[in-house]
């Protein structure tokens, strides 16, 4: 819990991160509230693994989340950035490997 490493944080080494996972069917306002308390007790927070699994195209709580790691300059890696038949990928089999991709190249998760 990233509350619980903000309250002990590690002090005898320097340049130390602590990770956020979050998925947005299960995780809402409440992790970050803890995320955000962790900020401002001053560890730094690197989100290395999030997804939008179980949702529609429309998905608010993704969009919740991207704003909080906007707002808060939260680097975050999503889950499945991958060119396979799968629905929680960002991208559709085929997609270009260099990036900005159109949106005919982008799944429901990717959207």
């Amino acid at each position: 819990r990233i509350d619980l490493a903000a309250s002990d944080p590690v002090v005898e080494y320097q340049n130390i991160a602590y990770t956020l996972h979050f998925y947005t069917i299960y995780h809402h306002q409440w992790l970050r509230d803890r995320a955000s308390s962790a900020l401002q007790s001053g560890i730094p927070i690197f989100v290395t693994e999030w997804g939008s699994i179980g949702y529609s195209l429309v998905d608010p709580e993704t969009n919740k989340w991207m704003d909080w790691c906007f707002a808060n300059k939260v680097i975050h890696c999503n889950w499945a950035v991958n060119d396979k038949e799968e629905g929680r990928s960002i991208v559709i089999p085929g997609a270009s490997t260099t990036g900005s991709w159109d949106d005919n190249e982008l799944t429901g998760a990717g959207k």
